[in-house]
């Protein structure tokens, strides 16, 4: 993540879209999150999104921002 990219990304935060965001997270729309369940799915999606919104590179399986794990 360039240095030039990254101080215009940071610059572009603020309290209002913090709160927009983590709002949204913690909307009962999700359905509390449990795992598996869509409201985790939509949860990593908005993630997913922003991220790529912001310019940071996939590092996660397959070329993505995702990372599957095995729960038991």
């Amino acid at each position: 993540f360039p240095a030039a990219a990254q101080r215009a990304a940071v610059a572009t935060i603020t309290t209002e879209k913090l709160r927009n965001y983590l709002t949204f997270i913690a909307s009962d729309a999700l359905g509390g999150r449990d795992t598996p369940s869509p409201g985790l799915d939509a949860a990593a999606e908005f993630i997913a999104f922003h991220l790529r919104q912001w310019g940071y590179r996939p590092a996660g399986d397959g070329g993505t921002v995702f990372q599957k794990m095995v729960l038991q």
